[in-house]
């Protein structure tokens, strides 16, 4: 009967310990769904708890590219605190992760010719660097 008492609890750290060094090792995760994966496992106070939403993370991979879930899950890290499966999902549903890439990627060298309702000095009745008159 002694050797039935550990046999679960070694099971169960075995366990553990597969499903950890499994994330941690995964070749083909990004830096950003590894930070995300390592925020919901902080999270948790009992590790074994943090299993099924931490695959349902990486299981989004399978939906959507690895690529899309990478961009998901940094733009998630800037918004959210602790990213979660929702959080993803709702991100990649409504592409707002092409959306941040988008703007990420676009640059501003050229001025925008619809600036709107600017107005400089000269329409309020002074000259250019008319700062230095006195009053």
């Amino acid at each position: 009967m002694s050797n039935k008492k550990g046999g679960f609890g070694k099971f169960i750290g075995g366990l553990a310990l597969g499903a950890g060094i499994g994330i941690l090792l995964a070749p083909d995760k990004g830096e950003n769904t590894r930070k995300v994966i390592d925020k919901i496992f902080d999270s948790y106070k009992i590790k074994e708890q943090a299993y099924n939403p931490a695959l349902s993370v990486l299981k989004l991979s399978k939906a959507y590219s690895q690529n899309r879930l990478e961009n998901a899950c940094e733009l998630a890290l800037e918004k959210y605190r602790v990213p979660r499966y929702h959080h993803l999902n709702a991100l990649l549903s409504h592409n707002q992760d092409v959306k941040y890439i988008e703007d990420k990627n676009k640059k501003f060298d050229k001025p925008q010719k619809n600036m709107g309702y600017l107005r400089g000095a000269e329409y309020y009745g002074g000259k250019k660097n008319d700062w230095s008159r006195d009053y």
